[in-house]
Order: structure tokens, then C-alpha cells, then sequence
């Protein structure tokens, strides 16, 4: 008798991987085509208490952040996991795991993956690998990784155009751009892209410091971008921490009147005063988009390759 294990050898592919296909769930279409040639070869015939292993799916799910004490990525797990456990509980009554992890996303993943712990994955961070690999559904947070995963992300180019006309409104004409370039594709680049833009509409001189700089290096960096850059009258920063930490660098070096704008709006219970004016995202309709396109991706279903989650301004104290 032909068993699951015969067809994953022949199709070049592990044992888990055939179950999700028997299973209904989510395999890649190369991995597909395989299983299915194999089983036609070895006259392979599905049983019916392999196909029952469907109904005990346990649908847990990876969160990978890059580390999970910044501000926005630990509010997006936080508001994921709600949402999780709440669709667990209306739809089944059964409570989901929901694992997170932060810090390498593939030795992260292939650790799952290897011991079968995860059924879907949400990736939030910017290494470079195929995801392809790992036969698993995948929704990312701004990350572009190709047609099969779908990607949730915020109005990025129109949010920050706006900010940043509110600033020249204001009066301000030497606007800085502080943020970390992304290593891989990402939609938060077109922050970047509508600074650039703006400058060269309104006929601005460019002070953009976009460079490579890892979470936790905000304040390195905020400290040589002012060291740059000694006459700027605004900033708009890409991340909370980093207007957070240009807003203290330049207090601390007596730097003059600086107007911040910053991306994100999540540290509010963390820092009361001052409240930063912030492009505020929605991170629960985040979340909860999110959550949408992995639970259609495990089912097998089909679902739009981008989500856009519309922003607020929100007027505080520091511009």
C-alpha cells in the first residue's frame, strides 16, 4: 500500500506538505503539480480518515517581527493576536495559537515549519529570502514578495504628501526626511518617493537621510542627520521612534525650534507629553485585514494581492 510518505519522496517534497494538500490547505502550485504527478505514478488513492485530519486543523499562526519592543510592530502583534482569538471564538468556539517571534525571520520560520507548528505565517519585517520555500500561506505588512503573497499596508505616498504640505503650509522651507531604508521592497518606501516628490514640486532643497540603519539604531541616527543637517526648520520622520529620538537628540544639543511630523501615531501611552502630530495608522483595520488574507490563503481560497488602510493626521504638540 502506497502511503503519504512514499508520495512526498517521489514529489521531492516533506510529508506535511502532502497533508496540507490532501487537506486543502495552502501549497504552492510547483509543489502542487508534483504531489499530483506523484500520486498518479504510484496509483496513490487519498484514505478517509486522512482526509478527517482536515476538521483538527488547528490554524495556528506565526507573527515575525523584527523585535518585538518597537513600538509599532509590538501594537501590530498585540492587535493581530485580539483579533485572532476573536475570530477563533466566533467562528469555532476553539481557542488558536498564535506564536510570536522576532529577531531572524528564516531560522524563525524553518524552526515552525520543521516541527509542523504553524498552519499560516504573517511576516512584518525586510529579510531578504523566498518565501516559496516554505510551502506556507503568507501575508506580509508592507513587504513586497511577489505575486503568491498578498501584502497589507497603509496609504503611505498619499498620508505623507499631505503631512508634508501641512508643514509647508505652516511656513516651513528646509523640511528634513529621516527613516531606515528598507533592505527588500517595501510600500514604506513610498514615503520616501513622496518627499522626493514634494520637494521638487514646491522647489525645496533635499534633506533626506534614508540610509541603512536596523531597529534600535534610532538614536544614532537621528544624531548624525541633525549633525547634517544644522538648519532645518521640520522634520518628518518615518517611524515614531524615529521623530521620538530626533525630537530628544535635538532638545539635547539645543538645536532651535524644529517642527516633527512622524509616521506611525502608536506611542501615545508611552510618551504623554509631548503628543507627537502624527500620521496615525489604523492598526487594528491592520490587524484585522491581515488576519482576512491568511485565514482565505489557508483555506484555499483567492484574495486580493494588496490591502490599503486609509491614515488619519492627528495635530499634537510637536508641529
Amino acid at each position: 500500500m502506497v502511503s503519504i510518505v512514499t508520495v512526498a519522496k517521489a514529489a521531492g517534497v516533506g510529508k506535511s506538505t502532502v497533508s496540507r494538500y490532501l487537506n486543502k490547505g495552502y501549497v504552492s502550485e510547483e509543489s502542487r503539480a508534483r504531489i499530483e504527478k506523484a500520486m498518479k505514478e504510484l496509483g496513490y488513492v487519498p484514505s478517509t480518515s486522512g482526509r478527517s485530519l482536515r476538521m483538527a486543523k488547528s490554524f495556528a499562526m506565526a507573527i515575525c517581527v523584527p523585535m518585538i519592543s518597537h513600538p509599532f510592530f509590538s501594537r501590530f502583534a498585540e492587535r493581530l493576536e485580539s483579533a485572532v482569538f476573536e475570530q477563533a471564538g466566533e467562528a469555532s468556539r476553539r481557542l488558536n495559537q498564535v506564536i510570536i517571534v522576532s529577531g531572524n525571520e528564516q531560522e524563525r520560520l524553518k524552526w515552525l515549519r520543521e516541527r509542523n507548528l504553524v498552519d499560516g505565517a504573517f511576516l512584518v519585517t525586510h529579510e531578504k529570502f523566498d518565501p516559496s520555500s516554505y510551502d506556507l500561506p503568507i501575508v506580509t505588512v508592507d513587504r513586497l514578495m511577489g505575486k503568491e503573497v498578498p501584502v497589507v499596508t497603509s496609504d503611505n505616498y498619499e498620508s505623507t504628501y499631505k503631512a508634508l504640505l501641512y508643514l509647508y503650509e505652516k511656513g516651513n522651507r528646509e523640511i528634513g526626511f529621516i527613516g531606515g531604508r528598507p533592505a527588500e521592497r517595501s510600500e514604506v518606501m513610498r514615503r520616501y518617493d513622496a518627499y522626493m516628490d514634494f520637494t521638487k514640486e514646491k522647489g525645496l532643497p533635499v534633506h533626506a537621510f534614508y540610509e541603512d540603519f536596523a531597529h534600535g539604531e534610532e538614536m544614532k541616527a537621528s544624531s548624525l542627520f541633525l549633525e547634517r543637517e544644522p538648519r532645518l526648520d521640520a522634520v518628518f520622520a518615518t517611524s515614531d521612534t524615529f521623530g521620538f529620538q530626533t525630537y530628544r537628540r535635538a532638545n539635547e544639543v539645543g538645536y532651535g525650534h524644529l517642527d516633527i511630523v512622524s509616521f506611525d501615531g502608536c506611542m501615545d501611552d508611552i510618551i504623554q507629553k509631548p503628543l507627537f502630530t502624527s500620521v496615525k495608522q489604523d492598526i487594528d483595520a491592520l490587524a484585522r485585514s491581515a488576519l482576512g488574507l491568511l485565514l482565505r490563503k489557508m483555506n484555499g481560497e483567492e484574495c486580493p494581492l494588496k490591502v490599503v488602510v486609509k491614515t488619519t493626521f492627528r495635530k499634537g504638540d510637536t508641529a
